[in-house]
Order: structure tokens, then C-alpha cells, then sequence
């Protein structure tokens, strides 16, 4: 993953300090929508652990973080 910054639905930047990963998770291979996605736990400096995830092809989504 690298060098990294998450930003939030709010605006703010995170600056992330380790991450783990990643771990992947897929699913109804059998259907037309199928999903695979790597997720990664990840600290952000400040703000504890995130879990952001990655679908081939597209973005990065942030699922969700732990206070």
C-alpha cells in the first residue's frame, strides 16, 4: 500500500502511519455481480484504525473504523 492518505466524507485527510494487508474477500462467483475486494487494516496518525478496501479497477472505500 505505501504512502498513503484517506480522505473522509468530510473533507479531512489522514495521514495513514502502518498498514496490513491485504486480505481479500470474494464472493457469489456464481452470480453476474460478483465481488472481490482487498481489504487492508490500517492506523491512521490521531485517529486509531481504519479499514478501507480496494475493488480491482476502481477506488478506494473506506468500510469503516474503529474507535
Amino acid at each position: 500500500m505505501g504512502h498513503a492518505t484517506i480522505v473522509r466524507p468530510n473533507g479531512r485527510r489522514l495521514s495513514l502511519a502502518t498498514a496490513y494487508g491485504p486480505e481479500r474477500l470474494s464472493g457469489d462467483w456464481w452470480r453476474a455481480d460478483t465481488y472481490a475486494r482487498d481489504y487492508w487494516r490500517c492506523v491512521a496518525e490521531g485517529e486509531g484504525e481504519l479499514l478501507p478496501y480496494h475493488e480491482a479497477g476502481t477506488q478506494w472505500f473506506l468500510q469503516g473504523w474503529y474507535d
